[in-house]
């Protein structure tokens, strides 16, 4: 494979967790396949969460964190900014804003593990004003203007005092965007080499960060950035307002085709808009063969409303009809776990039904499958559905935007109409009970997700960076 430009490349998100779906997983790849192929990856996250180095452990346990990939968080540097440069530092006074009155108390929710603790005004029984933020040892290096019920990103023209072990200020931001900027720039400042952004956060407050510290930057549109009730398909109507001001990245990038036909349609000019699909790493060692797979049906998925895994149980609940010994496996987990073991519960197909939980390789179960099943309102790809591919599990998933039409044809699988339990429970038993067809299936399904390689990707994304760093300004974009 040929190497990026020699830029430092860093991956902008909101949060990490072990538990992230498809969206994460796909970020973690990229930043693996950028660092292996010469390019080290810093990933930038910004939010509360101060367990972002044993993350980092997890993720280096699992092969997605290699030599040459870092996550860095906001709040992780700032806690231990001691090392950091005073001069470097703005230095202005505190914002009177953040001087907590006397006779405020405080009060802190065991969920917050320690590390969060709130002021209220006396007399308050509903509203905090203030929140502090906390190191291990108990000492405070962050204060702001409390946001409550709203997320941590919400307001962020809201002051924040940074303190040292000793409780003493040492820095000083006028709203949680300028404390953002700093940071960006202190980060870009560590290497020599430009920077190059590439955006995964969604928030449009987030949109101008990197442009904001000096950086090139490119927005990766996920599905999380669509809506089902746009007349363009799900493309986000804030997308719009984005655009037709002066845009802050350099190019679009989406991971399907059909979503870039959309976006098209709804923005106008090509300009700037590159497809980039996703790409395998589970490819098996060996495939087993149909025997060894029996009658096993697969769902790897957070137990979500979005992903309407209940669907997918009643598939398979009218394919169980007709098979009676087949099984289906559920892993992933989530709040929907309860109400999902419930309808299993009352169709009566509780002696076929597996629930596992959150398995940290769900994908490699696939190789033991006969058949996956993906019944989500909606996918920006379908990570899952091109491992069960790679791994010779025949897909049924109904067709919506965007992803599976980009993978899954009659040659390898079944698309069928959205929420058509009856036509994908028969798909289902076609692919149980006739062997010679779910064979022929198969390995179709091997041979087409064969073509979504590293090599392919990382092609891909070296014209994004080239044909991106010509445009000297977003002025240049003729999208309007």
């Amino acid at each position: 494979m040929g190497k990026l430009p020699d830029r430092r490349y860093i991956f902008s998100t909101g949060q990490i967790r072990s538990t992230y779906g498809g969206l994460t997983i796909a970020m973690m790849r990229r930043a693996k396949l950028f660092a292996e192929n010469g390019n080290p990856v810093d990933i930038t996250t910004i939010d509360w969460w101060l367990g972002y180095s044993e993350l980092s452990e997890y993720w280096k346990s699992n092969g997605l964190m290699p030599e040459g990939v870092r996550i860095r968080n906001i709040h992780e540097d700032f806690s231990s900014f001691d090392s950091w440069p005073l001069e470097s530092a703005i230095r202005n006074a505190e914002p009177s804003a953040l001087i907590i009155p006397h006779g405020f108390r405080m009060h802190e929710h065991p969920a917050d593990d320690g590390r969060k603790r709130y002021w209220y005004a006396p007399g308050e029984n509903k509203l905090h004003a203030f929140t502090e933020y906390l190191r291990s040892d108990g000492s405070v290096y962050m204060r702001t203007l409390s946001n409550p019920g709203a997320s941590e990103w919400g307001r962020p023209y809201r002051p924040v005092g940074i303190y040292d072990r000793d409780g003493v200020f040492r820095f000083g931001f006028p709203s949680h965007y300028h404390w953002w900027v700093f940071w960006a720039k202190k980060l870009i400042s560590e290497d020599e080499r430009p920077p190059f952004v590439i955006q995964d956060i969604e928030d449009e407050q987030f949109f101008s960060l990197w442009k904001s510290a000096g950086a090139a930057s490119v927005q990766f549109v996920h599905l999380s950035h669509t809506k089902t009730n746009s007349r363009y398909g799900q493309l986000k109507d804030r997308w719009y307002s984005v655009l037709r001001r002066e845009c802050p990245f350099r190019a679009v990038v989406i991971p399907t085709h059909w979503q870039a036909v959309e976006w098209r349609e709804r923005f106008g000019d090509e300009t700037g808009i590159f497809v980039v699909p996703h790409f395998n790493i589970n490819w098996p060692e060996r495939l087993p063969a149909l025997a060894e797979r029996e009658h096993r049906v697969l769902i790897v998925s957070r137990l979500v409303p979005e992903k309407r895994v209940d669907e997918a149980i009643r598939i398979f609940a009218r394919a169980a009809n007709e098979c009676t010994d087949a099984v289906l496996h559920i892993h992933g987990d989530g709040p929907e776990r309860s109400k999902l073991e419930a309808l299993v519960g009352e169709i009566g197909i509780s002696s076929q039904v597996v629930f596992h939980g959150h398995s940290p390789d769900g994908a490699s179960e696939f190789s033991k499958a006969r058949a996956a099943l993906f019944t989500s309102k909606a996918e920006g790809f379908g990570l899952t559905i091109l491992e069960a591919m790679a791994n010779g599990a025949v897909p049924i998933a109904y067709n919506v935007r965007y992803g599976p039409s980009g993978m899954i044809n009659s040659a390898n699988g079944y698309l069928v109409n959205d929420l058509d339990v009856e036509e994908a429970g028969k798909s289902l038993v076609e692919v149980l009970v006739r062997d010679d067809l779910a064979t022929r299936l198969s390995d179709s399904a091997v041979k087409s997700a064969s073509s979504f390689t590293g090599e392919n990707t990382l092609a891909a994304w070296r014209e994004v960076v080239e044909a991106s760093e010509s445009w000297s300004s977003s002025s240049e974009w003729k999208m309007f």
